[in-house]
């Protein structure tokens, strides 16, 4: 309870008094474990939160249905037709925007090929059906980024129980 009561600034300050300290490493990973997910939603409310997670999961099916082999297209992607069809719409945003476009891309691109690599502790990568639904159930604790959708997903669906709060 304490942990929920406190701020950012000051749960980043009992992290830090808590490092090398193995005696508290259990409070250590809870205090963690708040800060973690506090930085995740940021200054937004769960339901704000729901609308980038929404939009985001849009985005995401939209690449993934127009551009992924298993979806049609297969790898016979035309780069002479994309860029006609972008350069199309070229008056759609400023050339600055691009820039900004562009950056942004490439960083989702690393952070989704990140997000993948460190998907579960190799240590405990079991058939994906059987791990998912024991994140869901909070059986299994979260290792990653994808871990931790898979886990608060099954939370917001009931599927942990009422129990599962300490």
């Amino acid at each position: 309870q304490y942990v929920g009561k406190n701020t950012l600034g000051t749960l980043q300050k009992l992290d830090k008094a808590l490092d090398g300290k193995r005696e508290l490493a259990e409070l250590r990973s809870i205090v963690q474990t708040s800060i973690a997910l506090r930085r995740a939603i940021g200054s937004r409310s769960l339901a704000e939160f729901g609308e980038a997670v929404h939009t985001t999961y849009n985005l995401l099916q939209a690449l993934s249905e127009s551009f992924d082999p298993g979806n049609g297209l297969g790898t016979n992607v035309d780069t002479l037709t994309l860029r006609r069809e972008l350069q199309i719409r070229a008056d759609e945003m400023p050339q600055e925007a691009r820039y900004v476009l562009a950056s942004n891309l490439k960083g989702l691109a690393q952070l989704i090929t990140a997000l993948a690599d460190n998907r579960s502790k190799p240590g405990i990568i079991r058939r994906d059906d059987r791990l998912e639904r024991s994140l869901a159930t909070g059986e299994q604790p979260p290792q990653s980024a994808i871990d931790m959708l898979r886990w608060f997903s099954g939370y917001l669906e009931g599927m942990q129980g009422e129990d599962a709060i300490d």
